[in-house]
């Protein structure tokens, strides 16, 4: 009998050995759950980022390529003699290559199918009388004011900065003084 009992209490033990480690190993269906429940929003967090990322990169390269396009205009304006320097505001298309063009749906027909391509609406204003807030045209004066603003077409939303209520910052402008030479 003490056999049996012996045999017994072993066949017990062993039973409850087999029961904790299987109730030990593995996880329970409602950890697994949390578990995933916390990845998924640290993953939509993530993917979200990457989202903001690359719009703002996407924007920050049509400001690069804007001012590019502004240097590349005040740069032919510089070429230019003084005398040369018509007074007055004129606009013309640019596209990524430097290439004008007298319309922007010529500008546009000039880069269907390159990648990467894109066109800039560029304003050249000259004033030949800086002291004063209105542009002026006056072949006499000795020093002219040239501001340069360049605009990419179609650029997306996230180029547009807004600055107050329904102002927006979408040009890049560059403003120089050129003074007649002696």
């Amino acid at each position: 009998m003490m056999k049996q009992n012996k045999a017994h209490a072993l066949r017990a033990r062993q039973q409850q050995e087999r029961m904790r480690k299987t109730s030990e190993s593995g996880f329970t269906l409602l950890e697994i759950s949390i578990a995933l429940v916390i990845l998924m929003f640290v993953a939509l967090g993530a993917a979200s980022l990457f989202a903001y990322s690359i719009n703002y990169n996407s924007a920050s390269n049509d400001r690069a390529q804007s001012l590019a396009i502004a240097q590349l205009r005040l740069e032919q304006l510089r070429n230019t003699t003084f005398a040369n320097l018509a007074g007055g505001t004129t606009t013309q298309s640019i596209n990524s290559v430097g290439a004008s063009f007298a319309t922007a749906a010529l500008c546009q027909a000039s880069i269907v199918g390159q990648s990467g391509q894109r066109c800039y609406t560029v304003t050249t204003i000259i004033d030949d009388n800086p002291a004063t807030p209105a542009v002026d045209v006056d072949a006499t004066k000795t020093l002219k004011k040239i501001t340069v603003k360049a605009t990419p077409q179609g650029a997306g939303a996230a180029w547009a900065k807004i600055v107050n209520a329904g102002d927006t910052v979408d040009t890049v402008s560059i403003v120089t003084e050129r003074a007649k030479p002696f």
